[in-house]
Formats: structure tokens, sequence, C-alpha cells
């Protein structure tokens, strides 16, 4: 059994999983987090952690930290934008999941902060069979809830992808006049 840090609380309400930073009234109401877990075939799922910071005079400790407490069995770091798309460590995560795994991070804008491919992210790691979890937005995909709120996201994104190419050719049409 992995410690939880005394400012941290694991708890489920329901489908939700909750990772509580500064929220000790809860401990003790909780299930610990899921562990490893068999396949049919055998196989083993694993829950891989993603931290990341955007610069170098910040730190992704409490990130690792909370990522630990959750059950991750391997946690990958790196600093840098998650505007941009070359993340060493992002790809070499991605390029060891295996269908039944899970990523875990702690807030949906460590593993991105561009939308559209944020959720684009999270819809290959959906045809792949590979849950997501963000621990402080509590969404987890590998439920009914998350996978709601998910295919919220994803309508939202849609239409500003539509609103954005109508304004596109609304300034195209002006500079044609």
């Amino acid at each position: 059994k992995k410690d939880v840090p005394p400012e941290t609380s694991y708890t489920t309400f329901g489908y939700i999983s909750i990772l509580c930073p500064c929220s000790s009234s809860l401990a003790g109401f909780g299930e610990e987090p899921p562990q490893l877990q068999e396949q049919q075939k055998g196989e083993v799922k694993m829950q891989f952690g993603y931290a990341r910071v955007s610069t170098k005079e910040q730190s992704y400790e409490r990130q690792v930290h909370a990522l630990e407490a959750y059950g991750c069995e391997e946690i990958f770091s790196e600093t840098g934008s998650g505007a941009k798309d070359d993340r060493p460590e992002l790809k070499r995560m991605l390029d060891k999941l295996r269908e039944g795994d899970t990523v875990v991070v702690t807030s949906l804008d460590r593993l991105g902060r561009r939308m559209l491919p944020l959720l684009e992210l999270l819809a290959r790691l959906k045809e792949k069979n590979i849950d997501f979890i963000a621990l402080d937005n509590n969404i987890n995909t590998s439920t009914p809830l998350g996978q709601a709120i998910m295919g919220i996201c994803a309508a939202f994104a849609e239409m500003e992808r539509l609103l954005i190419k109508e304004r596109v050719q609304s300034g195209l049409d002006k500079a044609k006049r």
C-alpha cells in the first residue's frame, strides 16, 4: 500500500475518482487507487503518469508526488511548453502504451495547452482502448461521466474550429472587396 501524503487524500464518489490536495478531511472515506489489474490475456495493465512544467524555474515535484500517490508505476516528466508539439518525454510515454493502460496527469493542461491537439490526442488514446485520468479536473474516461465530459469538450472544440473557419472566410471575403 502506497502512503498518501498528509496534505493529499484519495477518495471515490460513485464513478469519479478524486485525488484531493489539501483536503485531509476526506481521508479514510475512499478506496485505494486501482493498482495493476489483470487483462483477459494475462497482460498487466499499467498506469503511466505524465508531469510537465513550462520553465526550468518551476518544479514538477508536486505533480510527481500526486502521481506516485495515485499509483502510477512509471512517470514521465519534462520541461517545456504545453503548446509545443515537440515533447520527447510525452512521445516516449505514448510509445510505451498498450491497450488497457491508463495515462494519468494531475491537470488536463499538463498534457496540452491547445484544445484541438489535446482532444485529438485523447481520441487516439480512446481508439487504442487507453484510459485517461486528470486528477485535479476529476476526469476519468473509464467512466460514463468522464466519457460524457470529454464528449462535451470535443463538441466545444469542434464548434471553435468551425467559428475560426467562418472568421477566416469572412476575412478573405472582405479582402477580396
